[in-house]
């Protein structure tokens, strides 16, 4: 599908541009398509011309030699057919749900502050200052606490995202999202704030548009995009200031005493109504609550996984544990390693249940996977999220790993894998995504290493709208349009493992 920024136009409009330009009559356009008649495009230029009457004559000119169609021609009938088929609320959704799975372009965008004063700085810059461990002259900041009025910029997100992976638990945000309905939109909402999703310690919730009461403090509109935030630093001393954004590039910033307390009044009432974009995930302090996490989450569910290379779930226990024992035995950290050593069956069976619920739930399973990716775990035994305190797998696990795999495509009925076509491949986001049907969308950054202590935590989308465009999506365009025939992940196997049976055990 065409992505657009605009609705695109229709296909009758479309149709007689192209006619114009070749200064063609309905009769002429019917008789070189092979029409009996010129009814069924007259059909068309009029409006009454139904889905599979355009469907058809969409075809008919995409693979008519005479007429000659330019790329650019070829792609605006393309993008209004998908209009025309989809309907113009689900056309704008779709396509926001491409942009939010496929690679944007880098854009160089700072949000200029103007200060009270009249100075001037950035948002980057500002923010920037209290993650530093010398600002102010000399006093740490120890606590951050930000509530934000929508303002979900590209831009702004990218900041947020760079503040929590610098100050970790130290920086607690809250971000609340006005939804008015429109699928489109929330999907756009979803995509600006993916570089903070897997924050801990970010919030996000939403509210209905017609729930918010304007505040001219913030907007004429009722849907303000600003911010407040509140700085304790290590002395005690404590700073308050609110953001105002004007527009993705140009905000206005007031330090005030008192701020905090007004911005925690007037959004109180909200959060405690608001629904959570994110699901209520138990802190997760341990790796054996974040198995228990993942068991419980997969536990006989339908699930849609769109993930590169091989998942944890894939893995036999007993090799994830192997390279784990391994690691802990060449650890240098004796404190750390005892901890693990003593929690290793409760690792074990916590594994385990995931291994079997993937191999025996009578759920249906498909996986969305990359040619490119699997090839890497193949060659080196790590994969793209792998665990940071576990040694890349052997020649021989990763035998025993794809055997599996294969065994799953040939003789279980609920397991289904496709690879994306390859020219697909390099325009998706490095990102994990994984469909539970009936609970919501999990999201995992591609390049985790699962390490706790950097604020690292799952997040899982629960928004009903958004999940079910998704899993819609998924079925409908990403796996029918978009993957390969299903006997190419079979071969894929196959070749990988006549690769792994000539390869040295060194080479890893």
């Amino acid at each position: 599908m065409d992505i657009k920024t605009h609705i695109p136009e229709k296909f009758q409009d479309c149709l007689n541009d192209i006619m114009a330009k070749r200064k063609l009559s309905a009769s002429q356009l019917a008789l070189m398509l092979g029409h009996k008649s010129k009814t069924t495009i007259q059909r068309i230029l009029q409006g009454t011309g139904g889905l599979r009457c355009i469907g058809n004559v969409y075809k008919e000119l995409c693979s008519c030699e005479e007429m000659q169609l330019t790329e650019a021609e070829t792609e605006r009938l393309h993008t209004a057919y998908d209009m025309e088929l989809w309907g113009t609320d689900n056309y704008r959704a779709r396509s926001e749900m491409w942009r939010l799975l496929r690679k944007g372009e880098e854009r160089d965008v700072s949000m200029r502050l103007f200060c009270t004063d009249g100075s001037e700085t950035t948002l980057r810059a500002f923010l920037n200052g209290f993650a530093s461990p010398t600002e102010p002259a000399g006093i740490c900041t120890k606590e951050m606490e930000i509530l934000m009025l929508s303002g979900c910029y590209p831009s702004v997100m990218e900041v947020m995202a760079s503040l929590l992976q610098q100050m970790g638990s130290h920086v607690h945000i809250r971000q609340l999202f006005m939804l008015n309905g429109d699928v489109a939109r929330t999907v756009r909402l979803i995509r600006n704030i993916l570089p903070t999703l897997g924050y801990h310690t970010y919030e996000a919730f939403s509210v209905l548009q017609n729930d918010i009461i304007p505040d001219p403090a913030y907007s004429g509109t009722g849907t303000g995009k600003a911010m407040a935030l509140r700085v304790q630093y290590s002395d005690g001393s404590v700073r308050e200031f609110q953001i105002l954004m004007q527009s993705e590039t140009a905000g206005v910033l007031l330090e005030a005493p008192g701020i905090w307390n007004h911005w925690q009044q007037f959004t109180t009432m909200y959060f405690n109504n608001a629904a959570p974009l994110k699901a209520t995930v138990p802190e997760i302090r341990d790796y054996i609550s974040l198995l228990e996490y993942y068991a419980d989450t997969e536990r006989n569910r339908e699930a849609l996984i769109y993930k590169p290379d091989v998942c944890f779930y894939h893995i036999p226990t007993e090799i994830l544990l192997h390279a784990l024992k391994d690691s802990i035995a060449a650890s240098a950290d004796a404190e750390t390693a005892d901890a693990i050593l003593q929690v290793l069956p409760k690792l074990r069976s916590t594994q385990e249940k995931r291994f079997q619920n993937m191999v025996n739930k009578r759920q249906h399973t498909y996986w969305v996977a990359s040619r490119e990716a699997l090839l890497q775990f193949a060659r080196t035994g790590v994969q793209n999220d792998h665990f940071f305190a576990m040694r890349p797998f052997t020649v021989e696990e990763r035998h025993r790993v794809f055997r599996h795999l294969l065994d799953q495509e040939k003789n279980n009925p609920y397991s289904h894998m496709y690879l994306m076509r390859e020219e697909d491949e390099d325009s998706f986001l490095d990102l994990e995504a994984t469909c539970f049907v009936g609970l919501g969308l999990q999201l995992t950054s591609i390049g985790t290493d699962y390490c706790l202590s950097d604020g690292w935590t799952e997040t899982l989308l629960e928004e009903e709208s958004f999940c079910a465009l998704y899993r819609e999506f998924y079925m409908e365009e990403l796996i029918a349009h978009h993957t390969q025939p299903p006997e190419a992940a079979v071969l894929l196997l196959e070749e990988i493992l006549r690769m792994l049976e000539t390869m040295p055990e060194t080479d890893h």
